[in-house]
C-alpha cells in the first residue's frame, strides 16, 4: 500500500485510523491527545509487520524501545514500543506486549490436583 499523502501534512484522524486498519490488524486504536494516536497489536511480530508495510521501519526518526520483565503473578512479558515522529501529521504511539506462562508453585499444583480427584468421587471418566 503506497503512501497516499505527504507524511508531513496532517490528515483527518479518521483517515489515519482507516490507514492503520488497512495496513495492519491492531487490537486497539485510539486518540490520545491533540495530534497523538495510540495503536496496540496482539504480538510483536504484528507490530513489526505493520511498521514494515507502512515503511515506518526505515524512518530515521522512528524511536523504538523493548522491555522484558516479570509480572507480580510470575508471568514473563516482552513489550515493544514504537514511536514514529510524524505519520500523516500525527504522532503514533504503537505497542505490543506478549505474555508468557508462569509455572505454578508446588502448593497450588498440589491443591489443583486434589480438586480433580476428591475423596469418594471415584472415576471421573
Amino acid at each position: 500500500m503506497g503512501r497516499w499523502y505527504d507524511l508531513g501534512v496532517r490528515v483527518d484522524r479518521r483517515a489515519v485510523f482507516a490507514h492503520v486498519l488497512l495496513t495492519g490488524a491492531p487490537t486497539m486504536l485510539g486518540y490520545r491527545a491533540e495530534g497523538s494516536v495510540r495503536v496496540e497489536f496482539a504480538t510483536i511480530a504484528e507490530l513489526r509487520d505493520w511498521l514494515a508495510v507502512t515503511g515506518l521501519d526505515t524512518d530515521e526518526e522512528l524511536l523504538t524501545w523493548e522491555h522484558e520483565g516479570t509480572l507480580s503473578d510470575g508471568r514473563p512479558y516482552h513489550t515493544l514500543y514504537a514511536y514514529p515522529r510524524n505519520w500523516y501529521g500525527w504522532e503514533i504511539c504503537a505497542q505490543a506486549t506478549e505474555y508468557g506462562e508462569a509455572d505454578l508453585d508446588p502448593d497450588t499444583a498440589a491443591d489443583l490436583t486434589d480438586l480433580t480427584d476428591p475423596p469418594g468421587a471415584g472415576d471421573l471418566g
